[in-house]
């Protein structure tokens, strides 16, 4: 039996609705839609936690009748809360896979809408005392990876990285996160060649957690997002080839930086009805400039010129029209 989404495009009843949220037009104004109402209940990403409360906090002093509750559990709770109807929001370090949006459509009758929201950068760190001072993906691969898929070879200890003694002789620890982090399914992709984890990489729940382990333990390395670190760690720069990309410099297709990528919040309403006011009125404050100011001050960066590669993808202004 062909799979939802497969039918879903032959047949062409439905389309993903891919939102830009970011258009140079809203994000001139402010947005406070007037006498919106009810409780906003947002579940998914821990990288998106810190961002998305400080969204909620500001939206919430401009709209005073609204309450919202944030789940932060990783990327891959989403797709369950917004199936079953327990959250109006899912929010995402990752796009949803075809079996989360085979299991939504089965459930509802329609797709979920995505909504890019940010643009993140996965940066590499160490102990500031380490004395790397640059690292490849190939390296990362041999650091991280139980098959080595794009290196060929393993890395255990510090000199198999140039580094001399006294540190070189010693044992990488190695960080990074969950297997229910949207970061983890990113970084196995992109550093791993989809390769697998080696057995002994320190899996922690939170981004925040990574870094604070990698400052406390001169032989760490760990891989988080831009939005969590802290002068109390060290940012190394990925070598490819002649270039040095560094996390101040990338794209939102990760053409410049090889680790970055677009976050996203995905919503649950039936395309075919009225977009919900709620929703829409949050997604117009975080695309104003105050939102973008947000958005900056917690490491990120915007989407304005991000469009989905699928046909038909829509805009904000014309999903969350004057009449949501």
């Amino acid at each position: 039996m062909k799979s939802a989404v497969t039918l879903l495009t032959r047949v062409r009843l439905l389309r993903v609705l891919v939102l830009c949220a970011f258009s140079s037009a809203v994000a001139a104004t402010t947005v406070a839609t007037p006498e919106v109402r009810g409780n906003l209940i947002i579940t998914g990403s821990d990288t998106l936690a810190a961002l998305v409360s400080d969204w909620a906090d500001a939206f919430v002093d401009v709209e005073p009748g609204v309450t919202i509750e944030i789940q932060a559990m990783g990327s891959a709770s989403a797709p369950p809360a917004l199936t079953a109807g327990s959250a109006n929001l899912g929010s995402m370090s990752r796009q949803m896979t075809r079996s989360e949006l085979d299991s939504f459509f089965q459930q509802r009758g329609w797709l979920p809408t995505a909504v890019p929201i940010a643009v993140d950068t996965i940066a590499i760190i160490v102990h500031p005392d380490n004395p790397l001072e640059s690292i490849t993906l190939d390296d990362l691969d041999s650091i991280y990876s139980a098959n080595h898929a794009c290196s060929g070879k393993a890395a255990t200890h510090w000199a198999d990285l140039g580094v001399a003694p006294a540190l070189g002789a010693l044992p990488v620890e190695r960080y990074g996160r969950t297997s229910i982090s949207g970061t983890y399914g990113f970084f196995r992709e992109r550093a791993l060649c989809r390769g697998d984890f080696a057995a002994g990489v320190n899996a922690l729940p939170g981004s925040a957690a990574v870094v604070s382990a990698v400052s406390q333990i001169p032989t760490a390395i760990g891989y988080t997002s831009m939005g969590f670190i802290t002068d109390q760690v060290k940012v190394l720069p990925i070598v490819s080839g002649r270039d040095t990309s560094r996390v101040q410099n990338y794209d939102a297709d990760g053409s410049v930086y090889p680790l970055s990528r677009t976050l996203w919040f995905y919503l649950a309403f039936d395309p075919q009805q009225p977009p919900p006011r709620l929703e829409c009125a949050f997604l117009q404050f975080i695309a104003s400039t105050r939102g973008r100011e947000l958005l900056r001050d917690g490491g990120f960066e915007p989407v304005d010129s991000l469009r989905s590669k699928v046909d038909g993808a829509l805009t904000l202004a014309e999903i969350c029209n004057d009449d949501a």
